[in-house]
């Protein structure tokens, strides 16, 4: 899977979760959206940002998941010790940390490609013999 498609999988599954939770869905279908989605979205929305195209498939699952992990983690123990406990506050921190993640993988690629081009004012700059 490439670092592009991942976003792009990442984005989706956060989506379908937020809308599998928000809709009141069946418990079991929430479960099936809401576990992978906290083991998982939050360390792939960063590993394609830190982990390098010659990653191993080991090096990734284990960046992700305890990448997840953490941010879960994190985002429990703020709204835990701040008393203002909220599943879908935490669900939607979780999908704010993934869409960073994924904004943070295409800023990289946004400057990655103009470096490539060049500035425009470089062009326009050059001297003109007379």
């Amino acid at each position: 899977m490439t670092r592009r498609n991942t976003a792009f999988v990442v984005c989706a599954w956060t989506i379908a979760t937020i809308v599998a939770t928000t809709a009141d869905a069946p418990s079991a279908l929430r479960a099936v959206f809401v576990v992978p989605f906290v083991l998982a979205c939050p360390g792939f929305g960063w590993s394609a940002r830190f982990v390098g195209a010659e990653r191993d498939l080991g090096d990734l699952a284990m960046f992700v998941v305890a990448t997840s992990l953490a941010a879960a983690m994190i985002v429990g123990e703020f709204l835990a010790l701040s008393e203002r406990w909220s599943p879908t506050a935490g669900l939607f921190a979780l999908a704010a940390t993934s869409f960073g993640g994924v904004a943070a993988f295409f800023n990289g690629e946004l400057r990655r490609l103009r470096s490539r081009r060049g500035p425009a004012d470089a062009r326009a700059a050059r001297p003109v013999d007379v």
